[in-house]
């Protein structure tokens, strides 16, 4: 009867506390749990990364660029069609030489492109070339390419135009001067400007008179200023 009696009044004074210890340790908690848990039409997706389609491998070669001084080396390669694909960014051109196992990104080819021109090649060295095709996050990697070097060519065929106009322009210098030591009576054309400034000096001096020789662009400075 006294345990009864004193765990009813001890009931009575403390449920009022327990009441509100209560309220202030689950309720918040049951409303932090329920902020954390996502709604039920909210589904949480993982993105799945697409593959890329195994196309073929990309074919690369690589050989001298016909004259130059042997400081560049031309880069081809056969696309079977990753640049085509919806992610594709560009082509990736790396580089290795003789002995080593890295390569090296040189370059950048965009979209269409085949070749590439390697301008800061050394003479004499054997370098490997790689092509990847950068699609999103990924790259299509090509085999090494057969060894390739850059040799200097001793004649621009080019400009071979400029050769030819220099042996014909040095050829009839060379006939002229041949001509007038036989004696052939050559045929000068007359300069107007150089006959007007021979007849001058040639006035002045029976004359016994002074003359002004002003050359043209000094007539084309002095009326610019009048012109201002």
């Amino acid at each position: 009867m006294f345990f009864k009696q004193t765990f009813s009044s001890l009931s009575r004074k403390n449920f009022l506390t327990l009441l509100i210890a209560f309220y202030l340790i689950c309720i918040p908690a049951i409303s932090v749990a329920q902020e954390l848990q996502p709604a039920d039409s909210t589904v949480l997706q993982t993105p799945i990364e697409t593959p890329i389609p195994d196309l073929g491998d990309i074919t690369v070669t690589a050989h001298d660029a016909p004259d130059d001084n042997g400081d560049r080396i031309i880069v081809q390669w056969a696309d079977p069609g990753y640049q085509n694909t919806e992610e594709f960014t560009s082509f990736e051109i790396s580089r290795s030489f003789f002995g080593s196992d890295s390569f090296a990104v040189i370059g950048n080819a965009a979209f269409g492109d085949s070749s590439f021109m390697d301008e800061k090649a050394a003479t004499g060295n054997q370098y490997y070339y790689k092509v990847s095709a950068v699609i999103g996050a990924e790259r299509k990697e090509s085999t090494a390419s057969a060894p390739a070097f850059s040799v200097v060519q001793w004649f621009n065929w080019g400009k071979i135009s400029v050769v030819i106009i220099g042996l014909l322009v040095c050829s009839a210098v060379i006939y002229f001067i041949e001509t007038a030591k036989r004696g052939k009576k050559l045929f000068l054309r007359r300069i107007a400007g150089l006959e007007a400034i021979d007849e001058a000096v040639g006035r002045a001096t029976e004359m016994g008179r002074p003359f002004c020789s002003l050359p043209v662009h000094k007539i084309w400075m002095m009326s610019k200023r009048w012109l201002v």
